[in-house]
């Protein structure tokens, strides 16, 4: 496998960027968090926290971020190696699409996740969604966005592609269409000459 990383564009080196940067979010960055401060009436609890990450939070939704991660490194991996991979649609778009589908899961997440509190005197608990969780939307957003500039850039280097071909072959005809040219009428002809010897 010849890899070359000089063959990376800069839509190509955003999306590796962004993808690890997910991977690293998601396993080792905490994106939810309970802590309990103070002494509850009645108990000798007089404080802890727990936290997890993304990976441990969101049960379903890590499949489709660990996909986008795998894909969009398959996509740069590809680009690298120059090898074309053969898919219905173009790389590109498909990690346009996964990055978008990941922001949106994770802004969902944040929006609609536990957020509480509560409070007695000498005491105070809360849930809520940590840092993690904001770094993962950001790769996220970046994936889709470096997939679009991937798009654009195949989109791109196929037209340039094209229209040389179309050029070259512009002034060209094809024997079986030229036009004949008209035949002489025989009213046009000129007499024949006549033998006067």
């Amino acid at each position: 496998m010849n890899l070359q990383l000089s063959r990376l564009r800069r839509a190509d080196r955003l999306v590796a960027g962004a993808a690890i940067a997910l991977f690293v979010f998601m396993f080792f960055f905490n994106w939810f968090g309970e802590s309990i401060s103070g002494t509850l009436p009645g108990s000798n609890l007089t404080g802890a926290s727990s936290s997890s990450t993304g990976w441990d939070t969101f049960t379903d939704s890590r499949w489709v971020w660990l996909l986008t991660i795998v894909v969009a490194l398959a996509s740069v991996v590809a680009i690298a190696t120059a090898r074309r991979l053969h898919t219905a649609l173009q790389p590109g778009a498909i990690v346009m699409l996964l990055g978008a589908l990941s922001a949106l899961l994770i802004l969902y997440r944040i929006v609609h996740h536990t957020v509480a509190s509560t409070s007695f005197p000498g005491f105070r608990a809360s849930a809520d969604i940590k840092l993690g969780i904001w770094l993962g939307l950001i790769a996220a957003l970046a994936i889709a966005a470096g997939g679009y500039l991937q798009l654009r850039a195949e989109s791109s280097s196929a037209t340039a592609v094209h229209d040389p071909a179309q050029a070259a072959f512009s002034g060209l005809t094809v024997a079986g269409d030229a036009t004949p040219p008209p035949r002489a009428h025989e009213d046009d002809l000129p007499p024949p000459a006549q033998n006067t010897g």
